[in-house]
């Protein structure tokens, strides 16, 4: 998926429909749920002092980002944070691209430049 505006992604039509999204920061990846991405992801830059990079974002549902962290529960690390292990990986690499950049590419951009965030 591709995301045409800012405020097309802000514009989800009721609280249960959102977007799930995968952030990169120092080495962990973030699997979280909003309704108002755009908005979520300026909150954690503000409260972060590492840089965090967009690694994918779509369409989906609180129960879709629970589905997530089960599924991928023996990466989890804290909270909604996991270790990039084989399996997420392999999540990452089959996900469509995000502002004409592959989410796996836009992973190993991250992991390469760690002190520098990659946006939406």
């Amino acid at each position: 998926m591709i995301i045409e505006s800012k405020k097309e992604i802000n514009d989800a039509p009721s609280p249960e429909d959102g977007f799930v999204y995968m952030l990169y920061s120092r080495g962990l990846i973030k699997i979280g749920f909003s309704v108002q991405p755009h908005e979520r992801f300026r909150q954690l830059r503000s409260m972060s002092v590492a840089p965090m990079s967009l690694i994918w974002l779509g369409h989906g549902t609180r129960r879709n980002e629970a589905a997530l962290h089960q599924h991928f529960s023996e990466y989890r690390k804290k909270g909604e944070w996991f270790a990039p292990g084989e399996r997420l990986r392999a999540f990452i690499a089959r996900r469509p691209d995000l502002g004409g950049m592959t989410p796996a590419a836009r992973l190993a951009w991250s992991e390469a430049n760690p002190d520098k965030a990659l946006g939406p």
